[in-house]
């Protein structure tokens, strides 16, 4: 974004990073859920049901 002015260009690219922000962000809460679960000793069924990430 440094290298042009172009509101064309500028606003899909600060869209794109900030979606990827918070897909990054929603894929480490799911993976801190995982992992307490699995620290817990529980068993993961990943069926639609049970799947502890669902709700994101």
């Amino acid at each position: 974004m440094v290298l042009t002015d172009d509101p064309a260009i500028i606003n899909p690219l600060r869209f794109l990073r900030e979606r990827e922000i918070v897909h990054f962000q929603r894929f480490g809460e799911c993976l801190n859920i995982l992992q307490s679960s699995i620290t817990a000793g529980l068993t993961l069924n990943m069926g639609p049901a049970n799947n502890p990430c669902a709700d994101m």
